[in-house]
């Protein structure tokens, strides 16, 4: 019989290596390393591609992109059928594809962007899409099983320069903002979602594809007379609509009708729950009338929700004879309680609108502000009405940008302040972060300047 030490002797003895250890130190080493990474080690064998399964898609899957093209149908129609996999999806992002995604046949050339390739989308005489065909239906199907599993967050976006076809395509083929926007809304509408629990965030960020001189040819924002608005009857869609608590619209477009206006001043009606209000508008006439609409809203009561985040840039309020001002502060005043971070930036206020705005912080103590940023703020002074920026001498320090922090005493983590030299001359940017910033706020009227501004914004 062979002694202990012989029988050690005559065993061959392999290596370990990584496909030794236990599924849950692997697991351990999965969560390490970046998406891409993780796809590759999961190629490598079967035991690495199951044992790392569930923080692969927990990650790969937890925003999920689709550009309503047959490629994409493809993808979201794999997910949504895994009863493992679709609840792990929270966001989705409507974004172009990459050019290898279009079909080698289309016409569209390189620097143009297709949402809805490789479908044939019906339409009626006047252009609008028909939401009855069976492609619009199977596609809103799949969007409202994505609301129902766990999907809070949906967002359309185009990046700036590059061009949809859609918005020039006679024939219809393609999808363009008014079509993406309605198809995510009529989804909406058909999930079944208790009141307050559906979706969360909701974006547009439009960009432009033109130069500065060409951007009105573009067409507009919305399009209310292609736009289906069924939606906004149905109670399961303000049962979905009522959770969100983000409304982010950035849309480099000319021109949006009143009826556009009307239609989101009803978005924001059925939206309580809403937090943060984000709009960067590029028409001044536009913000003008949006604002005064949104601050009836807000005197007669039609509106519920109390803001904690504000964020309006590219308004020129006051602009067309069009006096304002005391609407805009009426929907300060409204979330004076809540509100805790305040973004304004290029921003033409009515008539005697900044000392207005500056006594409005001493006035009405914005207490639980933590953050605000200033930029290029103006009006138009009262006795001439010619245009002024608003500035804080105290605060110069010439043309360089600075960041400091205010002494301990302040209670304030940091501000940054800077003049500005080129066409915007006589107007500022201040940005201020901290504990007690609105105490430092409701203190800027002792600081505040008026100077002329250059007629070249």
């Amino acid at each position: 019989m062979e002694s202990l030490q012989d029988q050690l002797d005559n065993t061959s003895l392999r290596p370990t290596g990584i496909l030794d250890l236990p599924p849950e130190l692997m697991s351990i080493i999965a969560s390490d390393l970046e998406v891409c990474d993780l796809r590759s080690l999961r190629l490598a064998s079967m035991y690495l591609n199951n044992s790392t399964f569930y923080i692969f898609s927990r990650r790969a899957f937890k925003e999920l992109r689709i550009d309503f093209s047959a490629a994409s149908w493809h993808k979201i129609s794999n997910v949504i059928n895994r009863p493992d996999l679709i609840p792990l999806v929270e966001s989705l992002v409507v974004q172009e594809s990459p050019r290898g995604s279009r079909p080698r046949t289309s016409p569209v050339a390189l620097n143009e962007v297709v949402f809805g390739a490789g479908f044939e989308w019906a339409r009626d005489s006047s252009g609008t899409l028909n939401h009855a065909q069976d492609l619009v239906q199977i596609w809103q199907s799949a969007l409202a099983r994505l609301v129902e599993a766990n999907c809070k967050s949906f967002s359309i976006n185009r990046r700036e320069q590059s061009r949809t076809v859609g918005d020039e395509d006679e024939e219809g083929r393609y999808l363009h903002l008014t079509d993406l926007h309605s198809l995510l809304m009529v989804a909406f509408a058909s999930a079944r979602c208790s009141a307050g629990t559906g979706m969360e965030r909701y974006e547009i960020c439009w960009g432009r594809y033109c130069t500065a001189a060409e951007w009105w040819s573009e067409g507009g924002w919305l399009d209310d007379g292609k736009l289906d608005m069924s939606h906004m009857a149905s109670s399961q869609f303000k049962d979905a609509w009522s959770g969100i608590r983000e409304l982010r619209l950035n849309i480099e477009l000319g021109y949006f009708s009143d009826g556009a206006r009307k239609y989101l001043i009803s978005l924001l009606k059925l939206a309580p729950n809403l937090e943060t209000l984000y709009f960067d508008f590029v028409h001044g006439e536009c913000a003008t009338l949006f604002i005064k609409r949104l601050g009836w809203a807000t005197v007669k009561g039609e509106v519920q929700f109390r803001l904690k985040s504000l964020h309006f840039s590219n308004a020129r309020m006051g602009h067309s004879d069009i006096h304002i001002g005391p609407a805009f502060l009426t929907l300060l005043r409204r979330h004076r309680e809540t509100l805790q971070h305040l973004t304004l930036k290029h921003i033409r206020l009515g008539p005697e609108g900044l000392p207005s705005l500056i006594n409005f912080f001493r006035d009405e103590k914005l207490r639980v502000v933590k953050y605000f940023h200033f930029d290029s703020l103006g009006d138009f002074r009262g006795s001439d009405g010619r245009k002024r920026g608003l500035r804080f001498p105290v605060l110069d320090e010439g043309v360089r940008t600075y960041r400091r922090p205010i002494p301990p005493s302040a209670g304030v983590g940091w501000y940054s302040y800077r003049e500005h030299y080129d066409y915007r001359i006589g107007t500022c940017e201040l940005e201020l972060s901290g504990s007690r910033a609105g105490r430092l706020l409701r203190g800027l009227h002792r600081h505040a300047s008026y100077d002329n501004w250059s007629d070249g914004f």
